[in-house]
């Protein structure tokens, strides 16, 4: 089963924020006094829009028989589902590793120590097919 990363309004909000702080530096850099400032801040912020939309665009979940594959870009993390411990619904601030686009998600308790910080579209269903192949 297949789940798309949720992006919610915070996230949106830092990429518009991002877009304008480095859209007015851009403004006020003079491309004809200094060419290669300029280019370099432009060539970041490309950099930086492209990372943020990126991720949006190609995280997903995928929960397979034996283990939860969680992709973005090019990087992966496959854990085996007879490793969770736990898994909830984010209730503070912090959590271990995250692959998440939204300010709140699902936490992932898996091995003695590690926790995952994701945030599938469909919270839910993606907690009771998790806990349903876990038990």
């Amino acid at each position: 089963m297949v789940f798309k990363t949720r992006v919610d309004l915070f996230y949106k909000l830092v990429v518009a924020f991002i877009f304008l702080l480095f859209s007015f530096i851009l403004y006020t850099i003079d491309f004809k006094k200094d060419t290669f400032g300029f280019c370099f801040t432009l060539g970041i912020h490309i950099l930086i829009m492209l990372f943020f939309i990126g991720s949006a665009l190609t995280t997903k979940f995928t929960i397979s028989s034996t283990e939860l594959i969680c992709e973005t870009f090019f990087w992966k993390k496959i854990i085996p589902l007879n490793s969770f411990r736990k898994v909830e619904k984010q209730t503070g601030l912090f959590a271990g590793w995250k692959i998440s686009t939204a300010y709140k998600g699902v936490i992932i308790h898996y091995n003695k120590y590690d926790e995952l910080l994701i945030s599938p579209d469909r919270e839910q269903i993606f907690i009771s097919e998790i806990n349903n192949r876990i038990q």
